[in-house]
């Protein structure tokens, strides 16, 4: 069961470890949460074990994964379209924090790991529309992309640990308004709130699979209290919506404009990426539930009740 689990979770500072810290914490779904944080912050969940530090050092792993039986992996430096020219050396950083882990789960003997790979950046560009499955063909387009594969490739490489990889879609929600740099609804958002305008690369034409948090955060208890196979699992909502909809999505539901502004130059993105999960639902039962204006007008509302109009 669920509740009596004692679970770790790396980056949970970040968009996706701050929504499911908040998640377990709330429902009391995880009898303890270990949380590592790359710099000291307040927490307003109470945990097990907060744990600052990196990834890199064994003593921190150590530390964090001292008396746990799931691990999940969120921790990552990068984005999609980071343009940082060092980013080879992130990609190493975030590789050597992976062997770490995998390192202490095994002396540990700690056998389930889940891992928040990228469904949006990893497959190759296709004009057929056709929904990516998770036999679809790879193309690498960035380094980040690279990144998430070679840690994909080093979790299942017979390690001995049960590997559960989460190819998500472009995750969204409101913790993400704190996040610079993570996913367009958010950016969306953060403009309208300081009434700047809105940077547009490329088309409003290019179409993507939007998840709302919420339905997420359900795909990673699932995995966590259910006798799934390990493996590869695209989550997403298997809906396509271009980025003008959700444009338009956005002001329906605030009632406000937003100022655009198209920018030249071009960023290596594909102009239709929506995922076919229909493998994790035979699997676990899970279904996505919100639709975009759902999850938009969910996240809305939530930065009304909070402090980002201050």
């Amino acid at each position: 069961m669920l509740n009596s689990l004692n679970i770790a979770i790396t980056g949970a500072g970040g968009f996706l470890g701050t929504s499911l810290v908040e998640k377990l914490s709330l429902s009391g779904q995880a009898s303890a949460i270990h949380a590592l944080y790359s710099k000291e912050v307040a927490t307003k969940y109470p945990l097990a074990k907060k744990v600052v530090g990196n990834l890199e050092d064994r003593s921190v792993v150590a530390d964090l994964l001292d008396g746990v039986d799931i691990v999940i992996h969120l921790a990552s430096r990068g984005y999609p379209l980071d343009t940082t020219k060092n980013y080879q050396s992130i990609n190493e950083t975030n590789l050597e924090a992976t062997k770490a882990i995998i390192e202490v789960m095994q002396k540990r003997k700690i056998k389930k790991i889940l891992f928040a790979s990228s469904g949006g950046a990893i497959y190759s560009k296709s004009d057929s529309n056709v929904p990516y499955n998770e036999l679809s063909t790879i193309e690498l387009r960035s380094a980040y992309a690279e990144n998430k594969k070679a840690i994909e490739n080093l979790l299942l490489n017979g390690t001995g640990i049960e590997p559960f990889i989460l190819r998500i879609s472009n995750p969204f929600g409101v913790h993400q308004l704190t996040h610079q740099g993570q996913g367009f609804i958010a950016a969306a958002f953060r403009k309208l709130l300081e009434k700047r305008a809105l940077p547009i690369w490329g088309s409003l034409d290019t179409c993507k699979d939007f998840l709302y948090i919420d339905d997420m955060l359900v795909a990673f208890l699932m995995l966590l209290e259910k006798n799934i196979e390990p493996g590869i699992y695209n989550v997403g909502s298997g809906v396509g919506h271009t980025l003008k909809s959700v444009i338009e999505t956005i002001e329906k539901v605030t009632g406000q404009k937003l100022n655009l502004l198209y920018e030249s130059g071009k960023k290596e993105d594909s102009s239709w990426t929506v995922l076919d999960c229909s493998k994790f639902r035979r699997a676990s039962g899970w279904a996505c539930t919100y639709s975009l204006e759902d999850g938009i007008g969910q996240m809305w509302q939530k930065i009304l009740q909070q402090s980002y109009l201050k």
